[in-house]
């Protein structure tokens, strides 16, 4: 079942992102993931907190991969190449099960 990684960025500055965009990239393909959205902070559709200044949204074939690519030691280099800049909120979920989804969208 597939998993999802979704961050929360509140970025100081966004010097890091050249430097940081193309090896993660990189890393994520090599653990089976891919970028489902990466950009600007969505519209608000309900609540009143702070929005973050961007959102990221990586799909990978399950929770053990994602959390491969987090774990990965060539990615702990560029978490604190970026961390001085941000501060992240990075979960990994779940996705649903073909039957599972059938059952929700019927």
């Amino acid at each position: 079942m597939p998993a999802y990684a979704i961050g929360r960025i509140e970025a100081k500055s966004w010097e890091w992102l050249q430097a940081y965009a193309d090896p993660v990239a990189a890393l994520i393909r090599k653990h089976g993931g891919r970028y489902l959205t990466r950009g600007p902070a969505a519209d608000r559709l309900e609540g009143d907190g702070e929005l973050p200044d961007a959102i990221v949204v990586l799909e990978f074939p399950n929770v053990a991969q994602a959390r491969a690519w987090y774990d990965d030691p060539e990615y702990a280099r560029w978490i604190e190449h970026r961390r001085p800049h941000t501060r992240v909120d990075f979960l990994i979920v779940d996705g649903l099960t073909p039957e599972q989804q059938a059952a929700l969208n019927n």
